[in-house]
């Protein structure tokens, strides 16, 4: 029954993402958001008391697995990671990323809960929408620019 009930968080979450998506003016990759928003509300889930830690721990544990090898793979195509590199890039996040959920799994609580929480926000702010920002060019007088736009209409 768990892995029915997170399957469908995973693909209910994923929908949302890819909706929410037509929003945003930066894109953020759908499944990554299912998959890390079920291990994440899973775990809020037990620390409210309202699921058992012993039958959720394994899916937790594969689905923190699966979001360290996502950070892996968007981590390479946002950060322009040249082919030669493709392997140590995914080594350099891969093994520490595991480390790190072990320990999360280790440590199941409020405060463990908040850094995860920092990590997923410090990551998507990474790889989606700082990328987003330096592709934008600055606009610094709006005034300034419709008058230049004017000029360039009326110009010929």
């Amino acid at each position: 029954m768990e892995i029915i009930i997170v399957t469908i968080s995973i693909l209910v979450i994923t929908f949302l993402a890819w909706l929410i998506n037509k929003l945003l003016p930066f894109k953020v990759c759908p499944i990554c958001a299912g998959v890390s928003g079920t291990w994440f509300l899973l775990l809020v889930g037990i620390l409210l008391g309202w699921l058992s830690l012993a039958n959720y721990y394994l899916l937790i544990a594969v689905l923190m697995g699966g979001t360290v090898v996502g950070i892996a793979y968007q981590g390479e195509k946002r950060m322009n990671v040249a082919p030669e590199n493709f392997l140590k890039f995914k080594t350099a996040v891969i093994v520490p990323g595991f480390v790190l959920v072990y320990f999360a799994l280790a440590s199941i609580g409020w405060l463990a809960l908040v850094i995860e929480a920092a990590v997923l926000v410090a990551v998507m702010y990474l790889y989606f929408v700082q990328p987003f920002l330096k592709e934008r060019p600055p606009v610094r007088d709006k005034e300034k620019v419709a008058e230049l736009e004017d000029k360039m209409k009326n110009c010929c």
